[in-house]
């Protein structure tokens, strides 16, 4: 399975599941404002919505046979784990810093999700989630830093920061042979130097 988010000519988004096997579409819904979808399993699927956060729906069925809305102000990205067949955790990052999981029990009606880690964690938009493990979930941020962030079911909210790198810049070993002029060679040279 794999899910596209589709842009038609006239606007209109899709966000729509389709099976490599057969190659047949298993799902397509309309989807406004969204930009990332994961299928969860065959059964259901993830997308962002900037008007709620994200959406998760049945692809059984017309109209959706279950809903469930995980809101989140501004997503800016999406990641997703199975934890167990039915069973997912979701994470999403927002342009406020902050990352949030869920987890999703989609074996029966009705459908359940509960929150466990809502944490602002970096200083700019979180532009990539991703699940180390079923508890430990990495970012990503504008701000340049990764951050790992441990979480569990029944603990607080904010989760434990295990880790966070942050990228400075380092001007050691810059080539400066690309430079167009002699003077951007020596100027450049120049900075390299002040900043040993």
């Amino acid at each position: 399975m794999v899910a596209l988010v589709e842009e038609s000519e006239g606007g209109v988004v899709h966000v729509i599941l389709v099976d490599l096997v057969t190659r047949a579409i298993i799902c397509e819904r309309e989807a406004k404002r969204t930009r990332w979808c994961s299928p969860l399993g065959d059964g259901a699927l993830v997308w962002s919505d900037a008007e709620v956060g994200f959406r998760v729906v049945s692809t059984r069925g017309k109209p959706p046979e279950a809903e469930v809305i995980l809101a989140s102000p501004e997503p800016t990205c999406l990641g997703v784990w199975c934890r167990s067949p039915g069973n997912y955790s979701v994470a999403g990052g927002a342009s406020d810093g902050t990352i949030r999981v869920w987890h999703l029990d989609l074996r029966g009606p009705p459908w359940s999700e509960r929150k466990i880690l809502e944490a602002k964690v970096h200083d700019g938009p979180v532009t990539s989630v991703t699940f180390t493990n079923d508890s430990c979930l990495a970012s990503g941020s504008a701000d340049r830093a990764i951050v790992l962030t441990r979480f569990a079911e029944n603990a607080p909210l904010t989760g434990h920061i295990e880790r966070r790198l942050h990228l400075t810049v380092r001007c050691r070993g810059m080539k400066i042979a690309g430079m167009k002029s002699t003077s951007e060679q020596e100027l450049l040279a120049k900075l390299i130097a002040e900043s040993q």
